[in-house]
């Protein structure tokens, strides 16, 4: 079949198609799954729905994750840019997905596509499917848990520092913009190397700048690899508090005030 031919054929008709095409074999004849291939025939051909959903998706995808399927679904394209429905449902999702009011940034979107492998505009679904379930989910669920965190600053939830920067944020830009800061001063950005965990940059009493990887864990929490050991921490603000060499957010906020410490979180 082709487009043509599907805007003619009801969905019960293009659900046949699929259960008499090896791709019914490859969707574990998982009934949402198989409406959401269903939908894709609408906008591309028999071959086309089956190469997307099975040449280049992992298969675990299709067993475990059904949230991709569905939100490929509704965007009904394949295309991808700073103003497309693609980019603003992303952004719908991570909201609705981590409760939070601020939505990835524009400079953040396109790490995400270039992690996608965009080409000309495009990403197929099998690299979109790929990235959604080893890069995005780990994002948005540690985004979910620090939300109140995420959401301040940069005229969201406040006119206060942003405490923590997306993706986009580097570790070279980071650097630069503490070397002309106070010792005890720090910067928290979202990893995009390591998905779901953060980085810290933040300046010695030497006047060093040094960063570390602060670990998401599951179901909660976070740990953090010093030279010789392994700490572990019920939040994110139990470790700004009990980390002796943070004082201030960048530019300078002291940490208390910005990353305010219950006795319930660890003190």
């Amino acid at each position: 079949t082709n487009p043509q031919e599907a805007a003619r054929l009801t969905r019960h008709d293009m659900i046949s198609l699929l259960t008499a095409h090896h791709l019914f074999d490859a969707l574990r004849g998982h009934p949402k799954t198989i409406l959401v291939a269903a939908e894709l025939l609408e906008h591309h051909s028999l071959n086309e729905v089956a190469a997307m959903m099975t040449v280049s998706a992992p298969s675990t995808s299709l067993d475990h994750d059904l949230e991709f399927p569905t939100f490929w679904a509704s965007v009904s394209s394949t295309a991808v840019g700073g103003q497309t429905k693609f980019v603003l449902q992303l952004n719908r999702h991570f909201r609705s997905a981590t409760g939070a009011a601020r939505a990835l940034s524009f400079d953040d979107l396109n790490v995400a596509l270039k992690l996608m492998h965009a080409k000309d505009g495009f990403v197929t679904y099998g690299n979109a499917c790929r990235w959604w379930n080893t890069w995005y989910m780990q994002l948005y669920f540690t985004v979910a848990h620090i939300s109140h965190l995420w959401d301040c600053g940069g005229g969201v939830a406040s006119q206060g520092p942003v405490l923590i920067e997306g993706v986009s944020s580097r570790r070279e830009t980071v650097e630069e913009r503490l070397e002309e800061c106070k010792p005890g001063v720090f910067i928290l950005r979202l990893s995009a190397r390591f998905p779901g965990d953060l980085a810290l940059g933040y300046v010695t009493t030497e006047g060093k700048v040094l960063h570390l990887l602060i670990e998401a864990r599951k179901p909660r929490g976070f740990q953090v690899e010093f030279a010789s050991f392994i700490r572990k921490y019920s939040c994110l603000e139990e470790f700004i508090h009990k980390f002796q060499p943070l004082v201030a957010a960048y530019p300078y906020v002291d940490k208390s005030l910005v990353f305010p410490l219950k006795v319930s979180d660890g003190m």
